[in-house]
């Protein structure tokens, strides 16, 4: 696809949609340890959905660029006019899951919070880890672990001293 060589080298990047249409995938991943520099995160969003939901402006959008593109006067705001649009449907539809975790988030007691911050930053956690990160007793640990995974803020993997945790 032209414009998909033009504007992202990367293959990669286009994808074929359940529907047999092409679909940007752009993945905006939390970065490492975000929560100690203070900043708030959400493990991952991705443009697809905000593109499927829209694709007729999509698929007009990027048709009005290639025939500006072939008679040899390109006409780029069409094309970036609906990508930024669709970025900012994206940055609103993060705004609003961050806020969802803040109000969830806040209401944990701290051993909790911090339990949920190690398996966040870490993709996952185990007890151990916990007993030594936050120097709390096994059995303080295990309610607060059974618990958040009720919740549904853990999910557990494994039994017995093999046991982890991540985020959902």
């Amino acid at each position: 696809m032209l414009v998909g060589r033009l504007l992202y080298p990367d293959p990669a990047i286009w994808q074929t949609s359940a529907s047999g249409g092409l679909a940007l995938r752009h993945e905006f991943m939390d970065y490492s340890r975000p929560a100690q520099a203070g900043y708030s995160h959400v493990a991952y969003g991705s443009l697809e959905a905000v593109l499927e939901r829209d694709k007729d402006n999509f698929y007009h959008a990027l048709n009005r660029t290639l025939v500006g593109m072939e008679s040899g006067n390109p006409h780029w705001e069409p094309w970036i006019g609906f990508f930024l649009s669709a970025l900012a449907d994206q940055v609103r539809h993060l705004y609003s899951k961050l806020e969802r975790e803040k109000q969830i988030f806040s209401a944990l007691p701290k051993l909790s919070s911090a339990i949920v911050d190690l398996a966040r930053e870490h993709g996952r956690v185990t007890m151990a880890d916990a007993i030594r990160l936050t120097g709390s007793n096994r059995n303080t640990l295990k309610l607060h672990f059974r618990k958040l995974v009720h919740q549904g803020q853990l999910q557990r993997h494994g039994m017995g001293a093999g046991v982890w945790y991540q985020p959902r």
